[in-house]
């Protein structure tokens, strides 16, 4: 129904009660969606602003991406690292003992 086939006066009257008419503001359903609809659109769009506002002041900008080894790699190094460490501690040891006990 377009608004040229509405009418101009409607009476709204009370179900339990029919002879007492219901006074205030109504709308057609299409008005009333069409009202909704852009009350909803202009309250999401404010609360996206709002939380990207906070989100701003909250957050820093950059953020720092660092590439972690998987675990089994970092494992593998780390069992190396400490072989090449007890290597070399031994040929101290041994280097040493050996000087001492030399004729």
């Amino acid at each position: 129904m377009n608004e040229s086939t509405r009418p101009k006066r409607v009476v709204v009257v009370d179900a339990e009660n029919p002879l007492v008419e219901v006074s205030g503001d109504f709308y057609w359903l299409e008005d009333h969606e069409r009202i909704v609809s852009q009350a909803r659109e202009s309250a999401y769009a404010q609360g996206y602003a709002d939380g990207a506002a906070a989100a701003a002041q909250r957050w820093p900008r950059t953020v720092v991406v660092r590439y972690r080894r998987p675990l089994l790699r970092r494992t593998l190094a780390t069992v190396f690292v400490g072989f090449v460490v007890l290597a070399y501690a031994v040929t101290l040891i041994d280097g040493m003992v050996g000087s001492v006990h030399s004729p």
